[in-house]
């Protein structure tokens, strides 16, 4: 049942398993002794031992799945404690990184200071540095957000 030189081992398998019409008995056969021979080999052995332990596990997982559904929560702990370490990671980001920190919040700074002078009004009600019209301030706000 070796595969033949030049030949392709998938295809000479499936021919090999595959049952034939006219020929369904013999073909039957042949395929229960070639399976019957691979339960008995020392691979066929090893395989049936992973099949087992994977059953196993998949029963283990069955049984934490309905354990889950018993509890109606996937998580492990409460939103309440989640939330907490989220803020003390970001609290020890922002003690790591004080130049950044400062980086920002000089940013935001220059943001509002920005926005804040071109939204002023001049003399007589006029827009600052007349740079508003009617349209103009939209396209002035997209550049400064931008």
């Amino acid at each position: 049942m070796a595969c033949p030189a030049q030949y392709n081992p998938a295809d000479h398998f499936i021919n090999l398993l595959s049952v034939e019409p006219g020929r369904v008995n013999a073909c039957k056969q042949l395929i229960h002794s070639i399976c019957d021979a691979f339960e008995e080999s020392n691979l066929g052995k090893a395989v049936m031992k992973e099949v087992t332990a994977n059953q196993r596990l998949q029963n283990h997982q069955n049984d934490f799945l309905s354990f889950r559904e018993e509890n109606d929560s996937p998580y492990k702990t409460t939103w309440g404690t989640q939330f907490q370490w989220v803020i003390w990671r970001s609290w020890l980001e922002t003690i790591r990184e004080q130049r950044l920190i400062q980086i920002r919040f000089l940013q935001v700074i220059r943001t509002f200071t920005w926005r804040g002078v071109t939204r002023s009004e001049g003399p007589r009600g006029e827009p600052g540095f007349g740079w508003y019209g009617d349209s103009g301030r939209e396209k002035i706000d997209d550049c400064v957000l931008v």
